[in-house]
């Protein structure tokens, strides 16, 4: 997942925000409010993707399956 324009990372905050609700675990609700907040900066050329921060947390990438869709 690569973030280039403001529209991408208002859909990539809504898409965290929707599988962060439907989430139990709290190792994976800190994955996910860390990449909220790297989110929340708002410089989209400095941001680390959500892909980057799952792979550094989990060491593969969650969203991978969104990719395909």
């Amino acid at each position: 997942m690569k973030i280039e324009t403001l529209a991408q990372l208002e859909e990539t905050k809504k898409t965290i925000i929707e599988m962060k609700a439907q989430e139990t675990n709290l190792f994976i609700i800190s994955v996910f409010d860390e990449m909220l907040n790297e989110l929340n900066r708002g410089d989209v050329e400095n941001i680390a993707t959500p892909s980057y921060l799952s792979i550094i947390r989990f060491g593969y990438d969650i969203f991978n399956p969104l990719h395909i869709i």
